[in-house]
């Protein structure tokens, strides 16, 4: 028996989804999948883009193992219940999107932490 494997090609954007093309190869038989995540789920925070190809690769296997063999639909979307359970099985993503990103400042030409609301800027000596 053949394994099939699943190969991440790329994706493109609609008016109201981001959608992810997926190529499934199981011997001489290829066939393309594209899964759609809702582009209000990436602008309000709740998914990141960088999840984007994860999620669909585990909707497309979620797919695979329903359908027994290759589905005969070629286009899916994860749905709000979906995106949840990513976020809950993956806490990590789930933080990252609820940390802001470090402030930083350069002085002399090197990156360094901005200071604290409040405090004094940081003075180079010479």
């Amino acid at each position: 028996m053949i394994r099939p494997s699943v190969e991440y090609v790329g994706f493109h954007c609609t008016e109201d989804r981001r959608e992810y093309v997926l190529r499934l190869r199981a011997g001489e038989d290829i066939r393309q999948y594209t899964v759609g995540i809702a582009l209000a789920a990436f602008s309000s925070g709740r998914v990141r883009y960088q999840d984007g190809p994860e999620i669909s690769f585990l909707k497309l296997s979620h797919e695979l193992e329903a359908s027994g063999s290759a589905p005969v639909d070629a286009d899916f979307t994860v749905s709000e219940d979906e995106l949840s359970a990513y976020r809950t099985a993956h806490p990590a993503a789930k933080s990252r999107l609820s940390t802001p990103a470090p402030q930083v400042q350069r002085v002399d030409g090197a990156v360094v932490p901005a200071p604290a609301p409040g405090s004094s800027p940081t003075t180079s000596r010479s």
